[in-house]
């Protein structure tokens, strides 16, 4: 299912940031889109919800209401999500290998797609050496790994 959300989300951290190139790293969007979804949200409601000034951002009034409006709304969402949860929507779990590295420079990217598509998967990390990625693989410890591939690939992982 479509994320329709995404724009709650997105107002909901800026709230709490109160910094629009802060929210835009944290929720992995560039900061034109973040501009434009609340522009877009203000255009909707007919309100401006945040103050935008050489100190800062602040939220107004109505950006406060707002607030508590979208902070329901995604309970109620969720809270329905989680008793109706959609028969073809992705469940279960996936157990994801990698080096420290690979998780802080790779994964964050890799996954927040995969993340945002598939909600319901419960994402498992565990972390070791590199040269042990493909034995974690064989031995059924890892449904994913992320390794360079070495020029001879052990059979029952070709």
């Amino acid at each position: 299912m479509r994320d329709d959300h995404r724009g709650l989300r997105l107002f909901l951290h800026l709230t709490q940031s109160l910094n629009f190139g802060r929210t835009s790293l944290d929720c992995h969007v560039s900061p034109a889109t973040l501009t434009r979804t609340v522009q877009r949200l203000e255009a909707e409601l007919g309100h401006r919800l945040f103050d935008r000034g050489p100190r800062g951002v602040s939220l107004t009034a109505e950006g406060q209401r707002f607030r508590e409006y979208a902070v329901q709304a995604l309970e109620l969402w969720q809270a329905y999500r989680d008793e109706h949860p959609d028969p073809a929507e992705l469940t279960g779990s996936l157990t994801v290998f990698a080096t420290v590295t690979a998780c802080q420079a790779l994964l964050p990217d890799l996954l927040a797609p995969f993340r945002t598509a598939h909600p319901q998967v419960r994402l498992d990390l565990r972390t070791g050496d590199a040269a042990a990625a493909l034995a974690r693989l064989d031995e059924g410890e890892a449904d994913v790994a992320v390794a360079g591939i070495p020029a001879r690939l052990p059979e029952p992982l070709a």
